[in-house]
Parts: C-alpha cells; structure tokens; sequence
C-alpha cells in the first residue's frame, strides 16, 4: 500500500527556517527530526529567503 503524502502547516515550515537560520541547527538534524528529506528544508529556507523584500515593503504603495 503506498504512504499517504505528508503535508506541514506554514507554521510548521517557518519553525523549520527559524531553526536553522536563527539557531543554527543543520538541516540535517531538522530532516531527521521531522523524517524528511534535507532537500525540502533547503527548499523552504530558499523561498522564505526569496519572499524577504516582503517583509520591507511599505503597505503605503
């Protein structure tokens, strides 16, 4: 019987981020931590770090 697909909650995912960038844990041990590839941590490190302008942007425009 095939597994079902994991999906993570965007809460779930910015934790995963934080982790990394803020308190330096490797993605390795993140992936371990949550049984996923390390390559999908690098993904959601990669489109938080290409959503950042966001963040500076003025709601005035």
């Amino acid at each position: 019987m095939p597994r079902k697909r994991r999906s993570f909650s965007a809460a779930e995912k910015a934790a995963a981020v934080r982790k990394h960038l803020v308190d330096k844990v490797p993605v390795s041990q993140i992936a371990d931590q949550m049984k996923v590839q390390p390559t999908l941590i690098h993904n959601w490190v990669n489109a938080a770090m290409s959503q950042l302008e966001r963040a500076f942007e003025s709601p005035r425009t």
